[in-house]
């Protein structure tokens, strides 16, 4: 299933070590219109699907399995060829999936703070899926910090990273956008819990407010 609901979003992050070998890849690029993009292009993100929210968990969480869903919304940039990066990326509302909180309270707020941006992003194309590989761009992995309240009064927190994600992406048949697709094959390594408990699932919706731009991707 091919989805271009990238950057981010999510997010989502946190993001997926990719395990695809290069014998099977190549490049994609960004397209304007069907014409590829010379100059980067300014885009927003957010979430977008039945809930138009990202789903952030880690499933070996001290305390137990815990994730939430969060609204997500950001800015990156697109183009020239395959490149493309997540500028910014916020979740301003988020809210403990039903039953997996662990030792958190679910009554207290929750917060998912984005961690090493700007992530740098790049098309490419793998057994015919094109995927936005998200990576360690120089500040760190990316990824997000996830806290909570234990106990009534104590503030834990869980990074969930990874050096590479690839979420699918795909042409958006019905706009002028892409959408990025999170799924859950993809882990991270989190501060509470292992190297492959941390993971990110939904889908994000890329897209310009500039008339007249028509973004595609071409495999």
């Amino acid at each position: 299933m091919k989805r271009i609901r990238i950057l981010g979003l999510t997010v989502i992050a946190v993001f997926a070590t990719s395990a695809l070998a290069s014998s099977v890849a190549s490049a994609a690029e960004w397209l304007d219109n069907g014409k590829p993009i010379t100059n980067p292009i300014l885009v927003l993100l957010k979430g977008t699907g039945a809930t138009g929210q990202l789903e952030l968990s880690d499933l070996a969480a001290t305390g137990g399995a815990t994730a939430i869903v969060c609204e997500s919304k950001g800015d990156g940039t697109i183009g020239p060829g395959a490149n493309d990066t997540i500028k910014t990326i916020a979740a301003p509302t988020c809210s403990f999936v039903a039953g997996k909180n662990g030792s958190c309270e679910a009554s207290k707020p929750v917060t998912a703070t984005p961690v090493n941006l700007p992530w740098a992003t790049r098309l490419l194309t793998v057994n015919g899926e094109v995927r936005d590989m998200i990576e360690n761009s120089g500040p760190g992995a990316p990824g997000w910090q996830v806290e909570c309240t234990v106990a009534g009064i104590f503030k834990v927190q869980d990074k969930c990273t990874s050096e590479t994600g690839d979420p699918l992406i795909d042409n958006n048949p019905s706009g002028n956008d892409v959408i990025a697709l999170f799924e859950a094959s993809e882990t991270a390594t989190c501060s509470l819990g292992n190297s492959t408990s941390g993971m990110v699932v939904g889908a994000a919706l890329v897209f310009s407010d500039v008339p007249g731009l028509k973004l595609s991707v071409d495999p």
